[in-house]
């Protein structure tokens, strides 16, 4: 199992066995601590092991919490913290440990295993448990170097990915495969496997300060701490640089505190794709932020990958290929591990928490706070959001199950895509599965509810896990300073205006980089569409050809014939609106890569 996943560690690793227990990792050697790591991931005099990936990013403050309970390191690892964190809180070390991590500590004096994941999900986590044995992995394909481990599709989260949006954040597309959740721990000990939520449940606390100034400074008091614990790297530190706020607003920082002396690294270099002649190309505001920086910047213009690439991923993987505009093959990231690069900085985590919700519209109302929503909503689209949120939010959950499959049936818009097999969906309980409510927070109103409905989506953690597998395939750490659990509670937290104003999202943002940004980043409203990728995608793989027989369709599945209409709707680029048919073609290519997943593994079988 330790060589499935030896390109994710490929300096050191280790393999522990102790009778019926053995845990085994890898180690890819990106802070100055990381030599140590292996020598500190075991404390035999109290019968604690440790595998982890992962990195602790309070180290400053866990010290400090730990001394105070009477706790001394040896050598101030990232691995020792977790442990003695264990030591001292016990199952809610989780909650005190900030950074991306996912580990298993065996405690040989209480016999049982202790696994958790970080609050968003960053670093993967699979497992499979047979009621006699319980094995996981940061990756699908390395459970089944055991014979043991079934490999039985999960047809349910097959129809899932059918579907084009996947629901479930604990299952994986194997029967007997499952993923833990972000923001839970798990026990595995002689009375079975149980899960528990660490994070998340108490949001409806909010900060309130007088000024925007206020606020702009305690993000940006945030976002720096955020930067200085995550650029503790070896190597020469690379970033994705898309032209966006998000992405902009990191390298704009990191490079203010370089050139201050706060943080210190061997080198800070940016990483662009770039699209010439099409709308979703951001190379004006990339080289604005070169330009305002001073910094070392590289662009590529990405090409579509061949079949035999995305059969070769299925084929190691033993799951889904991944997507066109990142997942599947990013050129970006041999670039930078040639550069001398093993962390990667990227904006993700700024629309998660800034981009404001339409949830506020409807807390405003209930509190009939009638000025205050005159002013905040768009006049263009008052009326218009209003019925939505009232019927989506208020109305129609009151409506019974059988009920509103019938009128959305009347109206013409299916619970389900119109090329899932009718038999096949109903076999699955396919409707149950896609409208099972998520995990929301008990406190807090609409809009926190609305804000935190990214950390408790299996569409996310599906996303997270394939960015991790791409980024771990290079021997490259991803590292997101916006999804920092710091500026995620300040994000759920602040009021909607600091969120939305004046018609552009991320206010607070925008304020607090307001020296730091160009100004051509900082006040653009739009973002860009990359459905042109999928499309450019399934052009050079066949076209429409793609979908003139599919494994899928043999078996009930998909309906050939719906699937195939779709697909011309979108076929003509000149025709395509992007924005309307974003999901559409989004939604296709999932039918399409998990047709290769199931052709490889189960075609004839």
């Amino acid at each position: 199992m330790a060589e499935a996943v030896l390109h994710r560690g490929p300096d050191t690793g280790r393999i522990w066995a102790d009778g019926s227990v053995g845990l085994g990792y890898r180690i890819l050697l990106t802070t100055p601590e990381a030599g140590s790591e292996a020598h500190s991931l075991e404390d035999r005099p109290r019968e604690f092991f440790l595998a982890m990936d992962g990195r602790v990013d309070n180290r400053e403050e866990l010290t400090t919490l730990l001394a105070g309970d009477g706790y001394r390191l040896r050598d101030g690892t990232d691995a020792e913290l977790v442990l003695r964190s264990y030591e001292a809180w016990g199952d809610e070390c989780a909650s005190r440990i900030i950074g991306d991590f996912s580990f298993a500590i065996w405690d040989g004096r209480r016999r049982r295993l202790y696994c958790a994941r970080d609050f968003y999900g960053s670093r993967s986590f699979y497992y499979c448990h047979d009621g006699r044995s319980f094995l996981f992995a940061s990756e699908i394909h390395a459970l089944f170097e055991s014979p043991e481990v079934p490999r039985k599709p999960n047809l349910g989260m097959v129809g899932e990915y059918l579907h084009g949006y996947i629901n479930s954040q604990t299952e994986s597309l194997y029967e007997d495969i499952f993923r833990l959740p972000a923001a839970h721990y798990l026990i595995v000990d002689a009375n079975g496997v149980r899960l528990q939520r660490y994070w998340g449940e108490d949001v409806g606390f909010t900060i309130r300060y007088r000024k925007d100034e206020e606020y702009a400074e305690h993000f940006q008091e945030l976002l720096r701490e955020s930067l200085r614990s995550r650029m503790r790297c070896i190597g020469t530190l690379g970033s994705d640089l898309s032209g966006g706020l998000d992405s902009s607003s990191v390298v704009c920082f990191s490079q203010s505190l370089l050139r201050e002396g706060t943080v210190r690294c061997d080198g800070f270099e940016v990483f662009s794709q770039v699209y010439p002649g099409q709308d979703c190309d951001e190379s004006r505001y990339i080289r604005d932020v070169v330009s305002k920086c001073g910094i070392v910047s590289h662009e590529i213009e990405p090409q579509p990958v061949s079949l035999e690439f995305l059969i070769e991923q299925v084929r190691f993987y033993k799951d889904f290929p991944g997507y066109p505009n990142g997942s599947i093959t990013n050129p970006l990231r041999p670039m930078m591990r040639e550069r001398g690069c093993r962390v990667v900085f990227t904006g993700q985590g700024g629309d998660e928490w800034f981009s404001g919700t339409d949830g506020h519209y409807l807390d405003l109302l209930l509190q009939m706070r009638w000025l205050r929503l005159a002013g905040a909503m768009p006049p263009a689209l008052g009326v218009q959001v209003m019925w939505r949120l009232l019927l989506g939010h208020l109305l129609w959950p009151r409506v019974p199950k059988h009920l509103r499959r019938g009128i959305r049936t009347v109206l013409g818009r299916p619970v389900m895509a119109p090329w899932i097999g009718k038999d096949f969906a109903k076999r699955v309980g396919l409707e149950d599965r896609l409208e099972t409510p998520r995990f929301q927070p008990q406190r807090g109103g609409y809009s926190q509810q609305e804000l935190h409905s990214p950390l408790a989506d299996g569409w996310n953690a599906h996303a997270s896990d394939l960015e991790d597998r791409a980024m771990g395939w290079y021997g490259l750490e991803r590292r997101m300073p916006l999804f920092d659990r710091r500026i995620a509670e300040f994000g759920l937290a602040v009021p909607e205006e600091q969120r939305y104003r004046n018609g552009l999202h991320k206010y607070v943002m925008r304020q607090a980089l307001r020296n730091l940004l160009p100004e051509s980043v900082r006040i653009r409203p739009d973002k860009a569409d990359f459905s042109w990728l999928f499309v450019n995608q399934f052009r050079a793989l066949g076209d429409a050809g793609l979908f003139n027989q599919l494994e899928l369709a043999k078996n009930g599945y998909v309906d050939l014939n719906e699937i195939r209409a779709k697909y011309h709707q979108i076929e003509d680029l000149a025709k395509l609106d992007l924005h309307n048919s974003w999901s559409y073609v989004w939604r296709l290519w999932m039918v399409w890569g998990l047709e290769l997943w199931w052709r490889e593994l189960f075609a004839g079988k």
